[in-house]
């Protein structure tokens, strides 16, 4: 049976929970809620996992543990293990404003240090699932930027955004070949 692979990034812990770098997180555990699954913490793969068949797929659903910036180390893992047809990871992006969600594949980290050390461990042919979190303000330097809870006002579109984003990764996972997209909320 094929196998896919969904990675979604952010930093393990409750002090970073609701975190703009755990963007990818959430909209990981809103795909799962919405699958009526529950993650389970595999210390082998490194990883929080869970699996569903899907259209005689096998769907392999991960949260790296390793924190952000060695998110290749669990990803290589699973792909050495699971041998995937393709894999998508979701993730926070700076570059792209709050609201705006972008399926890619392949490409650059965009100076994302989660996906600059993807690539490093298994290249650069994958999917992406981008989630805005932009702009950053001026007077803060990227890494506290995005280490920041969501503010009041970017709490009221987060539920909307996780909510399409667990909407594209079924999307993706319904189409034979997907095809890159923008969506603007």
């Amino acid at each position: 049976m094929d196998s896919i692979l969904i990675i979604g990034l952010g930093n393990p812990g409750k002090e970073y929970a609701l975190t703009r770098h755990n963007f990818g997180f959430m909209v990981i555990d809103e795909f799962v809620s919405d699958q009526k699954l529950g993650f389970a913490n595999n210390k082998k793969w490194q990883s929080e996992i869970t699996e569903l068949n899907f259209k005689n797929k096998k769907i392999i659903l991960a949260k790296p543990q390793t924190f952000m910036n060695a998110s290749g180390i669990a990803v290589k893992k699973l792909v050495d293990f699971y041998k995937p047809i393709t894999t998508l990871t979701i993730y926070d992006d700076l570059n792209l404003d709050l609201g705006t969600i972008r399926l890619k594949f392949a490409g650059e980290s965009g100076g994302h240090n989660g996906v600059k050390n993807i690539i490093k461990n298994i290249g650069s042919d994958f999917w992406r699932l981008k989630l805005g979190i932009g702009p950053q303000p001026e007077r803060l330097n990227a890494e506290d930027f995005v280490l920041q809870k969501f503010n009041e006002d970017e709490k009221e579109l987060t539920p909307e955004i996780t909510k399409q984003g667990s909407e594209m990764i079924l999307n993706f996972l319904n189409e034979d070949n997907p095809k890159p997209k923008t969506l603007n909320l």
